[in-house]
């Protein structure tokens, strides 16, 4: 009997110390590597889309996954229920990344495992708590089983591998401008009489450079497949034009007799399509095809679809497909016309592509061109100045103060963003583009066209004007920009330490041997002496 209670007393004890010490015994310190910039890692000329080309999913703010994802994400916020990553591995994709800047959800099978043919890289942001368990990583309390330690990093202090608010600046400013090319055909519903036979033929479009095709959104919210015939596998953008800011694609994509499947052969992802800025809320109720640009729409992808996903949120609820999309390339018309079409402040843009004012009427501050070295005043007729009376191109008239010689220095702060040009990157050029610029920016022979190479620009400076709709837009999207340095954000990982607290695994371990056996022998003691 008395052996009895030794076993059963040596039980209790046991479930006490798991009772009570479970946390520490598989928390183990660990500080993950730096990741350091995206623009380490990728290197390349991604074209106008930079280097969210290179991301199954890029979501400015969430990304949430409700089905299975064959592809990597980049996103401010991650919610994952289901498992996402590239499972198939041919050899042709060497290195798979992901970021989520803060984690809140996500399951231990996440990501694929790294293969002699892949490696993995996977960064969250600070705010994060991470602990590891026999060479896996834990993120917030949730194993990941298909990483190691080493394919692990998180941000430091201050510091973003990628940085979303100045990505979707660049890409804002890239759907406009794509939205403004000079397409080859357009179409509405009357050009498909045939409903159950709608097709999209590119194969008599001529040209070296890649073809831009403006297709209504009515016909996209036609609920008959629509056939996209490409035979030469040319770089094709489809501006979706006059889409409601709430607005549902119901037409089944169908490219080149390609069907939805996983790849990681992305030669033939030359398919892509802009819903430009306006566009709030887009929903995908069809199998899709192409890369989607609306960069400021929360989209929701109900079907199943192949391509890059660029939006301000991302919500996934069918399964969907990694296929980057080629590069695309484009640089501006560069005719020597330079006369100005904008002499009245209260005519329109003469651009073809665009029936919105230009966008430097909307400047009530003093701003310089790059190329100005001069002050320039009101009087003066042979600079270029915001004078109705001056002669020289001149492309704001509602300035009120005139242009000095301190400011031509400082960027504007409304027209200063460039596109990525290689790398990705802004270019270093980056200027204003102010009333004072020498080159009319509604001139229509500075109407961006495509070309095999070079990156988006409109003048000599690299930058890209827009209209005052637009860049108001883009503009509010900058300033309502929140910075993820909210203070109730900085406790996360404090108040987390107290449910999860990183500690010393061998030291714990000999602390908890050392409490158990002090547990056995006092109860043992107790025992014999009540016997006694």
């Amino acid at each position: 009997m008395f052996k009895n209670k030794v076993v059963n007393l040596s039980l209790m004890s046991v479930l006490l110390l798991h009772l009570f010490f479970p946390i520490q015994v598989i928390a183990e310190t660990f500080l993950p590597q730096d990741p350091g910039s995206v623009y380490d890692d990728l290197t390349g000329d991604y074209g106008v889309l930079g280097i969210a080309s290179q991301f199954h999913v890029f979501a400015k703010e969430k990304t949430t996954i409700n089905a299975h994802t064959e592809g990597n994400v980049a996103t401010s916020v991650l919610s994952a229920t289901n498992n996402f990553g590239t499972s198939i591995s041919t050899g042709d994709l060497n290195k798979e990344i992901n970021y989520a800047q803060s984690v809140e959800t996500i399951i231990s099978s996440a990501e694929t495992a790294a293969s002699v043919k892949r490696s993995n890289k996977f960064i969250v942001g600070p705010n994060n708590v991470i602990t590891t368990e026999n060479d896996k990583i834990i993120v917030n309390g949730t194993r990941l089983d298909h990483l190691s330690v080493d394919e692990f990093y998180q941000d430091r202090e201050d510091a973003q591998y990628i940085d979303f608010n100045k990505e979707f600046e660049n890409l804002m400013l890239t759907s406009n401008m794509l939205m403004s090319l000079d397409p080859l055909k357009t179409y509405t519903p009357d050009d498909f009489p045939d409903m159950n036979n709608r097709v999209i033929d590119c194969t008599d479009l001529v040209g070296d450079q890649p073809y831009v095709i403006n297709v209504a959104a009515s016909v996209l919210a036609k609920n008959t497949p629509l056939r996209i015939n490409n035979p030469e596998g040319k770089v094709l953008i489809i501006n979706v034009v006059d889409a409601p800011t709430n607005f549902s694609v119901q037409s089944q994509i169908q490219y080149n007799k390609r069907s939805n499947h996983q790849t990681e052969d992305f030669s033939d992802a030359n398919i892509s399509w802009n819903f430009g800025n306006l566009t709030e809320k887009l929903e995908i109720n069809a199998p899709f095809q192409g890369t989607i640009i609306a960069p400021c729409a929360d989209i929701t992808v109900n079907q199943s679809q192949d391509g890059t996903i660029i939006g301000k949120n991302v919500i996934l609820n069918a399964t969907t497909n990694r296929w980057d999309p080629n590069e695309i390339f484009a640089v501006p018309n560069t005719h020597d016309d330079t006369t100005d079409t904008t002499s009245s402040s209260t005519e329109p843009s003469t651009s073809e592509s665009s029936t919105e004012p230009s966008t430097s009427e909307s400047s009530t501050e003093p701003s310089t061109s790059e190329s100005s070295t001069e002050p320039s005043t009101s009087e003066s007729s042979t600079e270029p100045s915001t004078s109705e009376s001056s002669t020289e191109p001149s492309t704001s008239e509602s300035s009120t103060e005139p242009s000095t010689s301190e400011s031509s220095t400082e960027p504007s702060t409304s027209e200063s963003s460039t596109y990525p040009g290689k790398n990705g990157k802004q270019s270093d050029t980056s200027t204003t583009t102010s009333s004072a610029s020498s080159v009319s920016s509604t001139n229509e022979s500075d109407e961006p066209v495509i070309s095999g190479e070079g990156t988006v620009e409109s003048d000599g400076s690299g930058t890209m004007q827009m209209n005052d709709r637009r860049e108001n837009k883009v503009a509010l999207a900058v300033e309502s920009n929140t910075n993820n340095d909210d203070p109730s954000t900085k406790n996360v990982q404090s108040q987390n330490q107290q449910l999860f607290p990183q500690t010393n695994g061998e030291r714990n371990n000999l602390w908890i041997m050392v409490g158990a056996v002090l547990v056995y022998v006092v109860t043992l003691l107790f025992y014999r002496r009540k016997q006694v």
